[in-house]
């Protein structure tokens, strides 16, 4: 594809370009994109939102000129954070945002000159440079997981070489070349003896993809698993979750699916859905992309409509309201993505992907933190994002991360 031109990418970072125009940069920077080009765009337009009159930053234009520049989910190599201009604009950048209100959190932005941070104070933002100690560093997580059979027998995906792999039933199981798990159905209605209940165990660290014997795929998250039967009889599809997983469901009036999770159960009939369930979160949450599905408890039911989040938390009543859909996607797109998350949860992803034990020492409270960053990213890059705030500092030995004033 070619990439659009200096003055078109301007424009786009500064809010003044067409629907069409927007809709090809768009689809430019989702592919393998020119980043000194990119870079040097964004650099230009926070150049020229800097020139703009001081009163003028509180405008609708320039908020989400900055959210764009802010939040775009690249990764450029780092640069001379010291730059006197980079400083200036940062320095605008902070009256921007006192005038949203929300001077108590630290926003995490990718800026033209790499990452950089800065907290909400009355000084000029000063960039803290590492002084954590890194022991022994974590990759990121890959495609890992360990699929249990009926008869209790457990096949080590990560081990497992491509091809057929088992037979459960008229049903076989095989491991593609993508390393993905597909369930290839023999399609024999007139078998009715009872399905063989498989299960897919995703631990830490972990990710994994799986096609249903229905042609239903799923992306699970780490810490999870799914269980479900190798061929589905009767009249519905149903499955159970623990942890996260990304639906896209087969469409099949005559036999609706549902996934049923601790205190609720999903049911739908063919769509596209997130479900967050974790023990160690506080809500269950349902993000709706595509269709409908019905939440149900035992208090009631909820329906939900495209882009919207049905949650469920300690009161054990739904929730509804309008979800991010590039934050509850961010995971199986690559990212973190903290949107004013607070240090709990943002230690509660990072144990589930790097498979580490995160001990926050700190006696602040009330500090939330906004910004992307890849995932397949070694813990101590994105421990050393988090760091540029100046709000902490950090210390890796073995499995154990700790957060330190």
């Amino acid at each position: 594809m070619e990439r659009p031109g200096e003055d078109t990418l301007v424009k786009y970072f500064l809010g003044h370009c067409t629907e069409q125009e927007e809709k090809l940069i768009v689809l430019y920077l989702a592919m393998d994109i020119d980043q000194e080009y990119v870079a040097a765009c964004m650099k230009e337009a926070a150049a020229k939102m800097n020139a703009q009159p001081a009163e003028e930053w509180t405008s609708e234009k320039h908020q989400a000129a900055w959210h764009k520049i802010g939040k775009l989910k690249l990764s450029f190599p780092a640069a001379d954070l010291e730059n006197a201009d980079y400083k200036s604009i940062a320095g605008k950048k902070i009256r921007l945002w006192k005038s949203l209100a929300i001077a108590a959190s630290v926003i995490l932005c990718l800026s033209v000159a790499g990452l950089y941070f800065n907290t909400f104070k009355k000084s000029s933002p000063q960039l803290a440079k590492s002084a954590s100690a890194v022991a022994t560093d974590h990759a990121p997580g890959k495609n890992k997981a360990v699929l249990i059979l009926a008869d209790g027998r457990k096949i080590d995906l990560t081990e497992a070489k491509s091809g057929a792999l088992a037979v459960q039933g008229e049903t076989q199981v095989i491991k593609t070349a993508a390393d993905e798990l597909v369930y290839d159905e023999n399609n024999d209605d007139s078998d009715n003896t009872p399905a063989a209940i498989n299960t897919l165990l995703v631990p830490q660290g972990g990710q994994y993809t799986l096609t249903l014997p229905d042609g239903s795929k799923v992306w699970m998250n780490a810490a999870s698993t799914l269980q479900f039967p190798a061929r589905f009889t009767g009249n519905k599809r149903e499955v159970i979750l623990t942890g996260e997983a990304y639906f896209e469901v087969a469409k099949n009036t005559k036999m609706p699916f549902s996934v049923k999770l601790n205190k609720m159960q999903v049911e739908v009939l063919g769509t596209h859905f997130n479900i967050m369930a974790y023990a160690d979160e506080p809500v269950i949450r349902t993000t709706l992309l595509e269709g409908s599905v019905k939440l149900t408890n035992s208090n009631g039911q909820q329906m939900l409509k495209p882009g919207q989040d049905g949650i469920l938390g300690n009161t054990n009543h739904f929730k509804v309201k309008a979800a991010n859909i590039e934050q509850a996607m961010a995971w199986k797109n690559g990212q973190f993505i903290f949107d004013d998350e607070d240090m709990p949860a943002i230690s509660r992803k990072l144990s589930r992907w790097y498979g580490v034990t995160v001990t926050d020492q700190r006696q602040q409270k009330g500090l939330t933190y906004t910004g992307a960053i890849s995932k397949y990213k070694y813990v101590s890059e994105v421990l050393k994002m988090l760091e540029m705030t100046g709000t902490m500092h950090f210390k890796i030995e073995n499995d154990k991360v700790t957060i330190k004033p």
